[in-house]
C-alpha cells in the first residue's frame, strides 16, 4: 500500500491561542437555554428583583417589566410600536382645543380579584394619586413616579356614567395620552389597593 504524504499545518502557540479565546468569546456569547421545570412554569431572567408591583408609586425597569404582565393602562402602546393604541379604553375623543380627553372604557373587564372595571372603580383608582385621599399611596411610603408628569395638567376627572371617563386639561398638553400608555399608569383595583397598600 502507498503512503499519501499530507501536508503537515504549522500553528503557532499565539494564533492557537488567539484562536481559542475568539472561540470562547462566541460560546460565552450565545444565549443559554434553559428548560423549565415542566410546561406549566415560565423562567426568566431579570438584573434585579421587583421592589414593588403598584405601578404609581414604583419607578424602575425591574418592577415595570413585571407590572406590564400585570396591568392594563387606560390606553396601550401598539406592540413594537410607541403608537397609542387601545387599552382599557376601546376609543377616545379629543375637544378640538386639546383640553378635554373622553374615553370610552370596555366592558366585561374584571380585575384579578373580580372587581368589576368600570369608569367609577377608575376614579377611585386616580383618586389613590392624591395626597389627600385616605387610600393615598403616599400613605404607604416612598412614591417614585411619573405622576406630576401624567397628571400635572389635569384639571379635573370624573366618571361621566359607567363607561365613560373624562379628563379636563388646564392647558392643552400633547403628551397626556403617551403618557398615559407607559406602564407606570397601569390601571390597579381600588379594592386590592385598599386591601394591601402598594
Amino acid at each position: 500500500m502507498s503512503s499519501v504524504k499530507r501536508p503537515q499545518l504549522k500553528i503557532s502557540r499565539r494564533t492557537l491561542l488567539k484562536s481559542a479565546a475568539a472561540a470562547g468569546v462566541f460560546v460565552a456569547s450565545a444565549p443559554t437555554v434553559l428548560r423549565a421545570a415542566d410546561q406549566g412554569t415560565l423562567v426568566i431572567s431579570m438584573q434585579a428583583d421587583p421592589t414593588g408591583l403598584d405601578p404609581e408609586a414604583v419607578l424602575n425597569n425591574s418592577s415595570g417589566f413585571i407590572m406590564a404582565t400585570i396591568h392594563d393602562g387606560l390606553v396601550n402602546y401598539k406592540s413594537g410600536t410607541v403608537e397609542v393604541g387601545p387599552g382599557l379604553a376601546e376609543s377616545w375623543d379629543v375637544s378640538s382645543d386639546g383640553m378635554t380627553y373622553t374615553f370610552h372604557l370596555r366592558q366585561g373587564v374584571s380585575f384579578h380579584d373580580g372587581t368589576p372595571f368600570n369608569a367609577q372603580t377608575y376614579v377611585r383608582g386616580l383618586d389613590r394619586l392624591k395626597k389627600d385621599d385616605p387610600n393615598s399611596i403616599y400613605n404607604t411610603g416612598p412614591v417614585e413616579g411619573y405622576i406630576d408628569f401624567t397628571y400635572g395638567a389635569v384639571d379635573s376627572y370624573k366618571a361621566v356614567d359607567d363607561k365613560t371617563v373624562e379628563f379636563r386639561l388646564k392647558h392643552a398638553f400633547a403628551p397626556f395620552l403617551t403618557s398615559l400608555a407607559m406602564v407606570w399608569n397601569g390601571v390597579v383595583s381600588p379594592a386590592a389597593a385598599i386591601k394591601f397598600g402598594k
